[in-house]
């Protein structure tokens, strides 16, 4: 059954992206406005944890001139950023009062899945942010992504 939400929420993700850029962007090759079909031949299975980009933002959004481009290499790398990590707020992420120990957690489907326990709190928000790509597809906290590199 996972298996199935999975290819609907990648054909939903990669529906919403055709929608989005055939609905608000002016420049857009005519295959594509007019068929969901043609965009997703053309640009092949959405990559997950990817977005769609094109290769010169003069030009329009093409077969040629478009490609997913992976969240994570967007995100600018944020030197020194690991000794603040102790301090930051990591959702899915606390400190257990009892055995001192940082637990990760991840909320799929309604369920909470515990991802695990970790000495710090470092270990304990790469194993979240792991998470989020494996079960939801994307990065929620895009500010802590330098840390899977």
């Amino acid at each position: 059954m996972v298996v199935f939400y999975f290819m609907y929420l990648e054909l939903t993700r990669i529906y919403q992206t055709w929608l989005k850029i055939t609905s608000k962007e002016k420049n857009v090759c005519e295959s594509w406005k007019g068929s969901f079909e043609a965009f997703q031949k053309d640009m092949g299975d959405m990559l997950v944890g990817s977005v769609i980009s094109r290769i010169d933002k003069n030009k329009p959004f093409d077969k040629s001139n478009c490609y997913w481009k992976p969240i994570l290499k967007s995100i600018p790398y944020k030197k020194n950023y690991n000794s603040k990590i102790t301090k930051a707020h990591c959702k899915g992420v606390h400190k257990c009062n009892r055995s001192k120990l940082f637990i990760s957690e991840i909320i799929f489907l309604n369920e909470k899945i515990v991802i695990g326990k970790f000495e710090k709190r470092v270990d304990a928000v790469k194993a979240r942010l792991k998470a989020e790509i494996e079960f939801l597809g994307y990065l929620e906290q895009n500010q802590f992504a330098h840390l899977l590199k």
